[in-house]
Parts: structure tokens; sequence; C-alpha cells
């Protein structure tokens, strides 16, 4: 609901049984307002199967548009972990909104996570433990804040580890460090030159049917977390004239580079052009384009 200042509330959205029990508003950069429902935890029909309604993530425009952003299921391995988020959602400086679920993950004692506010897509950062284990603690709920260390701070209501180490039970302060996400961007180079998206990358003259001297590209990634290629292709009329070897690797680590390779061996005289695409998981570029020029003499 909305509330003027001379207290007239006017019904903004009304929440159903797919998304049940808000938990609070956040209002995001971007001028929207975000935040999660509990869910009733009962099963649900939908569209001819039955799941757990474990609560959501929300995005509701200042107009009263709505839309679901991203859906918990539990504990199932599919990048939505965790169940029933509870407390308001914080955002973070690089955009993402950071939460916690109350129930679910592997062990079932809830999860920290991060939701992208353009797409929904949800990261499970954090897989609670409860009184040992990698990340002691349970039931997390209640405002996540950033402290002046610039650290992530949060509580659970269960669980948790004595300052030796023994199960205590009764809860846990948590921190994360390096929490800021960068989202993973694909880089090329040729040597130490970067080569821009749609860029045009000169083979030269080459003698018909010989194989000109092989071309290295340097693969990049700029982002906070894991890149994958995952196709690299050749396109346009004179495909067939360019060769391309596989990637030294599919997976680009932060900061790392692959090698790929490419050689021009024209089957015909005159101009040789084609586009080498490089499709990849960068949400900011997922298709890169080289147009590739090349001359057969």
């Amino acid at each position: 609901f909305r509330m003027s200042p001379s207290g007239m509330i006017d019904t903004i959205h009304e929440f159903g049984l797919f998304s049940a029990y808000p938990q609070g508003l956040v209002e995001g950069t971007d001028g929207n307002f975000y935040g999660v429902c509990r869910g009733n935890g009962n099963l649900l029909p939908f569209i001819g199967v039955t799941y757990f309604n474990n609560g959501n993530v929300f995005r509701l425009t200042p107009e009263g548009d709505y839309l679901d952003l991203a859906n918990f299921y539990g504990d199932e391995d599919n990048g939505t972990k965790g169940s029933h988020p509870e407390g308001r959602l914080h955002e973070g400086p690089d955009g993402f909104l950071y939460g916690t679920t109350s129930e679910g993950g592997s062990p079932g004692w809830g999860t920290l996570f991060r939701c992208a506010t353009y797409s929904g897509y949800l990261t499970t950062l954090v897989e609670f433990t409860g009184s040992r284990g990698a990340s002691p603690g349970a039931t997390p709920g209640g405002r996540l804040v950033v402290g002046e260390d610039g650290a992530l701070y949060g509580i659970t209501a269960f669980g948790g580890v004595t300052a030796e180490g023994d199960p205590a039970g009764c809860g846990q302060v948590f921190r994360l460090l390096n929490w800021s996400y960068v989202e993973p961007r694909l880089t090329v180079r040729e040597g130490s030159r970067a080569l821009a998206d749609g860029k045009v990358w000169k083979f030269g003259r080459v003698a018909v049917k010989k194989k000109g001297r092989p071309k290295t590209l340097l693969l990049g990634n700029d982002g906070s977390e894991d890149l994958a290629l995952t196709s690299v292709s050749i396109t346009g009329k004179n495909r067939r004239d360019y060769k391309a070897s596989a990637p030294s690797s599919r997976i680009i680590p932060p900061g790392s580079t692959v090698t790929l390779r490419l050689r021009l061996r024209p089957l015909a005289r005159g101009a040789r052009k084609a586009s080498l695409q490089i499709r990849n998981t960068s949400g900011i570029d997922p298709q890169f384009v080289l147009k590739l020029s090349g001359r057969g003499v």
C-alpha cells in the first residue's frame, strides 16, 4: 500500500497464493521497490505439477507493476536454494540485492543470497551449517547492514559456535567480507592491444590454399566470478577460409586469460570476410563479435 501525508491509504498490489506474507520493502537506486515474500509453505498445484511455495523476491514499480524476480525451492541445487526469506533486502554498491532465507539450503539452516535486479538471477553465497561446519549459524533473519569496515553483517536466531569453536546454539553474528560483486565481463586482446566488440581483425595477404601465420587472442575476465565460454563459431560468406582452435579452457576465472588461435587459409583470390562470434555468460555483453578480414593472392 501507499499512504499519503494526510493518512489516505491506496492499495498498490494485492499479494496472492503464490506470493504470500511480504516482509518489507527497500527502494532501489533505479527508483523501484524490492522485497521478499516468505511464502506459506503449502503444496500448490501449478501447470500440472505440485511444489512447495517457499517464498520469492519481487519488484514493484511506483506505478504498481509487480514482477516475481526469483523463487525459492528449498534445497534444490538449481541456483535457488533456501526457503522462506525474511527481513529487509539490502542493495549493495554493486547494484545487486542481498538477503537471507530462514530455512533451506543443503544443511537446511538457511542461506545468504544475492539477486540481480534486472534479471532475477539468484546466487547462493552462504549455506548456514547450524552449530558446526564451515558456516555456523541457523535461521538467519532481520536486516543486513554494512559496517564501517565495508563488510556485510547479519544475525542468526539459532546455531553458532563459541569462541573456542564448540557448539553453542543460541545464535550468531556473521560477517561477509569481499561481498561486492562485479559481473563477469569478457575482454579480448591481441598481445597488449585491446579489441572492441565489432572491430575488424585483419589477417593480411595469404597465398590461395596456403596456411597463413596463426594469430592469437587472449580472452580475459574482468569480473569477480568465473566466466564461461558457451560457444565459439565463425560465420559469414567466407567462413570456411578461417579455422579456429578450441579455447585453451572454457572457464575463465577472475583476472585470468585463455588463448584462442585463428588462421586464414584462403580458398580463392580476393577479399575473404567472415565473423568470429564468442558467446559467453557475461550479462553485459553475452555475444562478442570480431569481423575477420583477409585477402587471397
